[in-house]
């Protein structure tokens, strides 16, 4: 086997917390698993699937002038575990998982998931991504009742660390619920200040708008493209920009780091 090489970025913010927190944050490791109890669809899938991961990987990369050779040719799962081996070997406040995790939602890739994150002796926040959905004649649907085995509460969540809150929204579908509006003007509500962590990241400040204009709106929440409320939901951050410590997400499967107002910043982190 080659030599696997890790993509591990360190950024540290300074909020004026009481103490330091760690956070380690994996995202888009879009892997596919099969085992004994795989259906002969499934198998298919797997080899059709990871040879399309393959593809992407080289195109992200070209597009973000990264590196990338065959010695990134290896199955995102044994990827997967190096990583959060890594992220336990730390003693991090959380590992964070923002986002397609997982290429398709079958019952061996949930087994896997399931079996691999009950391994993890830190505490576990999870937020879905697009590869989370399924898409039925051009309309898009949550698998919640499948996927609830492993993210107790996928469509929106918090985790109380005392002096602030994480909130996790599934935004990778094409659309925020009215319920995800309401549960997040809730928590505004509360005296705490908060890290935000979704899929896709979101469209305020100069240098989103830059690399929109080179990657394309696809990959971004809070375009033209977007519906009511999902605008209303960008327009809750802005107008709250002092509660939010940072915004984690992934989707555009590259390390950035930029401002998206005044006095928050966006955290995209790319798989390993």
């Amino acid at each position: 086997m080659n030599e696997i090489k890790l993509q591990i970025k360190d950024t540290e913010i300074d909020v004026g917390l009481k103490r330091e927190y760690t956070f380690v944050q994996i995202s888009d490791m879009h892997l596919s698993y099969i085992d004994n109890e795989s259906s002969e669809e499934d198998k298919n899938d797997h080899v059709r699937y990871h040879k399309q991961w393959d593809i992407m990987k080289r195109d992200f990369a070209t597009k973000f002038n990264e590196h990338c050779d065959e010695s990134y040719d290896v199955e995102p799962a044994v990827i997967f575990e190096i990583l959060c081996d890594y992220a336990e070997s730390l003693k991090p406040d959380a590992l964070i998982l923002s986002g397609d995790i997982i290429d398709r939602v079958t019952e061996s890739s949930l087994r896997y998931l399931e079996k691999t994150l009950s391994k993890i002796k830190v505490p576990v926040i999870t937020c879905l991504g697009n590869h989370a959905m399924i898409n039925v004649n051009g309309e898009h649907f949550n698998q919640y009742d499948r996927i609830k085995r492993v993210v107790a509460n996928p469509e929106m969540d918090s985790f109380d660390f005392g002096e602030f809150e994480i909130l996790t929204f599934d935004n990778g579908r094409p659309d925020i619920t009215k319920e995800q509006i309401n549960y997040l003007k809730n928590k505004l509500k509360e005296d705490k200040r908060y890290i935000l962590v979704v899929h896709k990241p979101l469209n305020i400040g100069e240098f989103s708008k830059r690399l929109i204009s080179e990657i394309g709106s696809y990959f971004f929440m809070g375009t033209d493209k977007d519906t009511e409320l999902a605008k209303e939901f960008i327009s809750i951050i802005k107008q709250n920009n002092d509660r939010f410590i940072a915004v984690l997400c992934g989707h555009i499967h590259t390390a950035k780091d930029f401002e998206i107002a005044e006095k928050v910043c966006d955290y995209v982190e790319k798989n390993g």
